[in-house]
């Protein structure tokens, strides 16, 4: 526990010496369309086994079948044992309540439609007989209902985040809850006492726990607002180690059906995305580098959540007062993606704005009336926080991987770059000065808020 301690604290200093990730604003002229759907993920073909098992020949060709669609939320899917039906929490019906559809013939049940207080997590057993999931009912806790007599009972008081063992004897779930404080526990389906696997009084909270196929191991996400990483702990002894080190966001861990790798949900490429990180449970720690991977030879079949973010640009006639908002609203664009952060020219004629049709936030140009898009840049990681010139003849605007970003400037008559920053920090929002002579920004360092010469770069 120690070591794991010495760990979390080494990862703290990290963070504290790594800046925050810029956050993408959104501003006035946007308007966003939210929709969170359930895929499927299909392998079509599978990667050679000859190769020694290796975590480097994955498939490539893959098939993304929606499963669910619509204005609800929908998250937290759980694939039964047999693959013929998906558990998951959805608001459907007005009240968050665990539902179950059938791959095969899409009918759907509502297993909470008794309850009026909130149902979510839920999560099969092996025998794909029963769900386990967390609700607010009777006080709140873990509860388990039997498919087959329709029956609901109490499991544990408190918790959340519940998890079968692979025998179907044991759950186990998160606590964090004062006095108690931060523990995983597990507690016997037929009934017992709850035994503490691992407890914690760091400033970090514990998520998504994942048993190993063997049933010795339990893999967790730890950690805060800074950043999360994916923790392996002995459900019987004291041994205990880090499957992730670093300052992304490591969620969602998922053993290979071996135990010899980790599969989660991180968004060190850039976008949340499935990696997999080799694991020696005999050595006790993770083996190799973290890799980006969507499906290979450990993992045949996922079932996950999506949020499908759609935001478009608009208008506002301000010349009208007297009519009615709606009469006055134009759509500018109407992409499948996100289109944010609109400019318009100092002249009206054009919008600038950044969008992710493409997969990375670019900066796009367009007429006043949407039409004629172009691409003006297309960055290296990311590009945001586009703003004009007084004279409409350059553009300002971030650059950056998320964590080092840099105040640029474009001239848009020969569309040259040129970076007036480099502090190793995110600096956002840039703005002009009046004259066009000097930019201001927000820099997330100590000194706060700078401001740059356009001339010289000082």
């Amino acid at each position: 526990m120690e070591a794991l301690h010495q760990a979390l604290a080494a990862q703290q200093a990290k963070q504290r010496a790594s800046p925050s990730r810029s956050r993408r604003p959104f501003r006035l002229l946007l308007a966003s369309l939210f929709a969170v759907s359930i895929g499927v993920l299909l392998a079509l073909r599978l990667a050679d086994r000859s190769s020694s098992g290796s975590l480097k020949n994955f498939a490539s060709a893959l098939q993304t079948v929606p499963f669910t669609s619509g204005p609800e939320l929908e998250d937290e899917p759980s694939l039964s044992p047999a693959g013929d039906r998906v558990a998951f929490t959805s608001d459907r019906a007005g009240n968050p309540d665990i539902w179950i559809k059938d791959v095969a013939t899409g009918e759907m049940i509502n297993l909470t439609a008794d309850c009026k207080e909130r149902d979510d997590t839920p999560r099969w057993s092996p025998d794909g007989k029963k769900i386990v999931f967390r609700s607010d009912r009777e006080g709140g806790g873990i509860f388990v209902a039997d498919l087959q007599t329709h029956a609901i009972k109490p499991v544990a008081p408190w918790g959340a985040q519940p998890a079968w063992s692979p025998d179907g004897r044991q759950i186990a779930y998160q606590i964090d809850k004062p006095p108690i404080g931060k523990k995983i526990c597990a507690i016997a389906v037929a009934g017992g006492a709850p035994r503490v696997i691992f407890a914690t009084a760091q400033p970090q909270y514990i998520n998504a726990l994942a048993w190993s196929h063997d049933g010795q191991w339990l893999a967790f996400a730890f950690g805060n607002n800074m950043s999360w990483n994916i923790c392996v702990k002995s459900v019987t002894g004291d041994e205990i180690f880090l499957a992730t080190d670093d300052t992304y966001f490591n969620y969602s861990p998922v053993w290979g059906e071996r135990d010899e790798a980790l599969f989660f949900r991180s968004d060190r490429g850039g976008v949340n995305d499935v990696w997999v990180r080799p694991i020696a449970l005999n050595r006790r720690r993770a083996v190799g580098e973290a890799m980006p991977v969507t499906l290979g030879a450990e993992l045949k079949f996922l079932v996950y959540s999506k949020l499908a973010t759609r935001t478009n640009l608009f208008a506002l006639d301000l010349s009208k007062p007297n009519r009615s908002p709606e009469s006055r609203l134009r759509q500018i664009t109407n992409w499948d993606r996100a289109t944010l952060e609109p400019s318009l020219s100092p002249d009206g004629a054009k919008i600038l704005f950044t969008s992710n049709v493409q997969g990375k936030y670019e900066l796009w140009l367009c007429d006043r009336d949407g039409r004629n898009p172009r691409l003006i840049h297309r960055p290296k990681d990311s590009s945001e926080s586009p703003v004009w010139s007084p004279d409409g003849k350059m553009i300002a605007y971030i650059d950056g991987d998320g964590n080092e970003m840099e105040v640029w400037t474009m001239n848009l008559a020969n569309g040259e770059n040129r970076q007036l920053t480099k502090n190793n920090y995110a600096d956002m929002k840039p703005d002009w000065s009046p004259d066009g002579k000097w930019i201001a920004y927000t820099a997330k360092m100590p000194e706060g808020g700078q401001a740059v010469d356009v001339r010289s770069g000082q």
